[in-house]
């Protein structure tokens, strides 16, 4: 299974699961916030409560939202 890793310049394909990569990448700048999304802290620029109670991360220089799962949601709260 292929996975897409984006960066500021452009978009990879990944062919190792999140789980591996995440190990190869650095834990103070790479946090897990999704089973399928793994952000960059340096390219958060910002985190926004939704209304249901959730929380989505807003990157600095890419549209995308990125959805923060309830297991990991403790780590932006604590910000």
């Amino acid at each position: 299974m292929y996975r897409s890793a984006v960066t500021r310049e452009r978009e990879h394909l990944v062919s190792r699961p999140l789980k591996q990569l995440l190990e190869e990448l650095d834990p103070d700048a790479f946090w897990r916030v999704h089973r399928s999304y793994v952000v960059n802290l340096r390219a958060i620029l910002g985190v926004r409560k939704l209304g249901c109670g959730g929380l989505e991360i807003v990157l600095r220089d890419h549209p995308e939202r990125i959805p923060v799962s309830h297991p990991y949601a403790h780590r932006f709260r604590q910000m």
